[in-house]
């Protein structure tokens, strides 16, 4: 039964936003047991209304909690009180606490965040693309009739995937609002309370909080695909009899490892054999030269991998474009939970990017920023080995980050916090992982770093890691 009277008091003048103000009591009210495990939270609207806000600003606050594994959503049901260890909820807490207090990008070296720099996003190229697109669609630019997404953008990614042994169709393909919207989706139609998830251990932490906000059990298998990898994959199958298996097969985030086809094929083969689902997301791929790898998705015989990839990250983060290559059964779940997600992706933003990618500017652009990020990468590569740090990174061909282990005497957080007292942004790793938390991870991303000031920034971070060290 919900709760009435419930003791919250929001301060309309405060300089704290009314949404986290409910977010922070909210949590106090949880860690005082006002509701159990498993409870549900009051309605939306009658939690808004009970407090004469605006109901966005209940669904804000809930979400909060959900990014910190407090909450989950359970679909048609609501939002209910989640049990996660108590280190895990403050890690995550103090990570979203830091997301709102980054300082202005000009004054700091950012090595953390997933944006492009602004000097390398393609403004020329998308000017060009906007230009053509408004003088040949008008206003019909900004619409879009179909919930999947716009269809000649759809038939150009079928080209593009077909080319790459993915054989698709456009009546398969979910353009989303980026990728994090398509795990999101995947999470809300395919999972519930009490389901297991396996994922490589550490993985992309977008994935690991959209998958926690639905409620299953994940379960963490080593990223590093060694000769055991498949045997040790097995042997967790058989064990936990997991519905999901969330892999990225080539070059995972945050570790940059990359299965080898043999592996790709005989983890079909086990998805097959014990019937599960595979989400494949597919993420480093486009920065990557023309290094073009295999997939499992190419082996998938009987739809049970869904392939999804980010399209914002070649072409600008405020841009939020993605897609998915869905089994037959699930296009009409997932294009009902997409609908009452956002109704559709931006109909411009999907065609500025079918522009872009049957433009010739384009293409020379991808070249450019390609060979840019390898420059960078052996730079970056080349002043870790001088330093002789007692770091350890597993150097990978065409990456656009690092995943750097420290010695087992430092403290990750204590790192990050010195660098950003010395104007260095650097990612501590713990959010990547699915459980235990070591800090004594970095993740170093090159995009947002504008050029000229990756070599200061690293030497700075390495000036850092020797003092605490």
């Amino acid at each position: 039964m919900e709760k009435l009277k419930i003791p919250i008091k929001l301060t309309h003048q405060a300089t704290i936003p009314l949404y986290q103000q409910l977010a922070n009591q909210l949590r106090a009210l949880i860690k005082q047991q006002y509701w159990q495990i498993d409870e549900r939270l009051p309605a939306i609207r009658q939690l808004a209304d009970d407090l004469k806000i605006n109901p966005v600003t209940v669904i804000s606050a809930y979400r909060s909690l959900m990014m910190t594994g407090e909450v989950i959503s359970r679909r048609g049901s609501g939002y209910y009180v989640h049990q996660l260890p108590q280190g895990i909820v403050e890690a995550n807490q103090h990570r979203v606490e830091e997301s709102h207090q980054l300082p202005a990008a000009e004054r700091m070296i950012d090595f953390a965040s997933y944006s492009l720099h602004p000097e390398r996003v393609a403004v020329a190229e998308i000017k060009q693309a906007v230009d053509h697109v408004l003088a040949d669609a008008g206003g019909e630019a900004f619409t879009v009739n179909d919930p999947m997404g716009l269809f000649s953008l759809r038939q150009t990614i079928r080209d593009y995937l077909n080319h790459n042994q993915i054989v698709t169709s456009p009546d398969l393909i979910q353009i989303t609002s980026g990728s994090q919207q398509a795990i999101d989706l995947c999470a809300r139609t395919l999972l519930h309370p009490g389901d297991i998830v396996l994922m490589q251990n550490p993985s992309y932490s977008g994935a690991i909080d959209a998958f926690r906000a639905s409620g299953p059990h994940i379960i963490g298998i080593s990223p590093e695909p060694s000769e055991e990898f498949i045997a040790t994959l097995e042997a967790k199958i058989k064990l936990f009899q997991p519905k999901l298996l969330y892999l990225m097969s080539n070059m995972a985030n945050p570790t940059g490892f990359s299965l080898t086809d043999q592996q790709k094929h005989q983890i079909y083969g086990l998805a097959h054999h014990y019937d599960l689902w595979i989400i494949e997301d597919d993420y480093g791929v486009d920065v990557s030269g023309d290094w073009q790898p295999t997939t499992i998705k190419m082996f998938d015989r009987d739809e049970r991998v869904i392939y999804l990839r980010s399209l914002s990250r070649i072409l600008a983060a405020g841009i939020r474009l993605g897609y998915m290559v869905l089994p037959q059964g699930m296009v009409e779940r997932i294009v009902n939970a997409k609908q009452i997600a956002d109704l559709s992706t931006s109909g411009l933003a999907q065609r500025i990017f079918e522009q872009c990618l049957t433009s010739q500017s384009w293409q020379r652009y991808l070249h450019r920023s390609q060979m840019v990020y390898q420059r960078q990468y052996r730079l970056v590569n080349q002043l870790l080995k001088e330093s002789q740090l007692p770091i350890t990174w597993q150097a990978v061909d065409h990456c656009s980050w690092f995943w750097l282990k420290l010695s087992v005497d430092s403290s990750a957080k204590d790192v990050c916090q010195q660098a950003r007292q010395a104007g260095v942004l650097v990612e501590n790793g713990d959010r990547y992982f699915v459980d235990q938390q070591p800090d004594q991870y970095l993740r170093l991303s090159l995009a947002p770093a504008k050029d000229s000031q990756i070599e200061v920034g690293v030497e700075r971070l390495i000036e850092i890691i020797s003092r605490l060290d």
